[in-house]
């Protein structure tokens, strides 16, 4: 199963920012990167892929949903650090604005991804504690 739900929220999450990008650079806004538009797509696929991953680690066992859950966590973070040590090094023009920014677009997808995880988390808690409730024989 794919979580569609989750996958609901990052792409109306993506097209807010994207709207909120483009309309910012519509009235020129100082702190908005020229590349900012970019990093939204990337986000999108990058999280919508490790939380398909998630969800069906979840599905085969819920120990291993922790471990893979961590394991993509940490993979789309040193991900990042490294495109913006990359794009750094390269001499990106106005190097504050692109990490501010960039650091934003991550924070906000991180933001769904806990979201949604909560709500994943609270769902599978109701029906555990439901069963418990139940007779063993």
């Amino acid at each position: 199963m794919i979580p569609r739900q989750h996958l609901a929220y990052l792409t109306v999450l993506a097209v807010l920012l994207c709207a909120l990008i483009l309309g910012l650079r519509t009235i020129q806004f100082p702190y908005i990167h020229s590349t900012a538009i970019y990093w939204v797509p990337f986000f999108l696929v990058v999280n919508g892929l490790a939380a398909i991953i998630t969800y069906r680690a979840l599905q085969q066992d819920q120990q291993k949903m922790i471990l893979v859950y961590l394991a993509t966590t940490v993979f789309r973070l040193l991900l990042s650090v490294a495109i913006i040590f990359f794009i750094l090094m390269q001499g990106v023009s106005d190097r504050i604005t692109f990490v501010i920014n960039f650091a934003l677009v991550y924070i906000a997808f991180l933001g769904i991804e806990i979201y949604g995880l909560m709500t994943n988390l609270r769902s599978h808690l109701e029906k555990d504690t439901s069963q418990q409730g139940k007779s063993q024989i």
